[in-house]
């Protein structure tokens, strides 16, 4: 599904709806760039949407990751080993997504109970490219570039990535929509820190853009700004601070 100019949502790898999303950028030059990589097990799929487009896995020449967490990195290793793809992902992230570090869980009670899924939340260690930081542009596209917004709660190095060009934000688990419709915030199960993860969501209402690409949940296409923004309008906690500009 084309959710603007050169810019797709990869159904494929989206089988039920409790799976994370991936997108794709299509770029004659620059070449395609995967938006996350699928739980384990994606790889074909994925693939299999590359080649509905006409093109060979080869011709993907970078994967950016939103985070580390298995239903978005899970497919990563399998995707490196069929297309040779570049690996970005957040400097915060890489020592996660390499498996230099044991993956992080959420404090308190909640967090001692999700110990027992740690295994669940990585994929397999891939070595990471390209360490991306706040404000980093990635030339795809000829318009401009893909904006990295670093946002973290979720994990350290979660990012967002914005098209403005094309008036695109995708969010990775920073952001997310419901599969009846509206926004919501990031989930607290398996946030590091939910406050600053709900933080860092708010910021993402001053940036101009139209198609909301969540990793979890149907991407809302047309003035989702908007929607965004008046979402959070209604928020208590956005309502003690003003939004930021756009």
């Amino acid at each position: 599904m084309e959710l603007a100019p050169g810019v797709h949502w990869v159904k494929r790898a989206t089988p039920i709806r409790i799976v994370s999303n991936v997108y794709l950028l299509v770029d004659e030059v620059e070449g395609l760039t995967l938006i996350d990589a699928g739980m384990p097990g994606r790889a074909n799929a994925i693939l299999c949407h590359v080649a509905d487009l006409g093109y060979e896995p080869a011709d993907v020449r970078r994967i950016v990751l939103t985070h580390y967490h298995v239903d978005h990195a899970g497919s990563l290793a399998a995707l490196v080993a069929r297309t040779g793809a570049h690996v970005l992902a957040h400097a915060d992230e890489a020592p996660l997504v390499e498996g230099q570090r044991p993956p992080l869980v959420a404090r308190g009670v909640l967090g001692r109970t999700m110990r027992a899924l740690v295994p669940l939340t990585r994929g397999r260690p891939t070595a990471v490219d390209e360490r991306l930081a706040h404000g980093d542009v990635i030339p795809t596209l000829r318009v401009g570039g893909l904006r990295v917004v670093h946002t973290p709660g979720h994990t350290p190095g979660s990012i967002c990535l914005h098209l403005p060009a094309r008036g695109v934000l995708f969010t990775g688990d920073t952001l997310l929509t419901g599969w009846r419709g509206g926004v919501r915030d990031p989930s607290p199960l398996f946030a590091l820190d939910i406050q600053q993860a709900r933080a860092s969501a708010r910021t993402l209402a001053g940036l101009n853009f139209d198609v909301l690409a969540p990793g979890h949940g149907p991407p809302i296409v047309g003035d989702a700004g908007t929607e965004v923004r008046r979402t959070y309008e209604k928020a208590t906690h956005v309502r003690r601070a003003p939004l930021p500009s756009n």
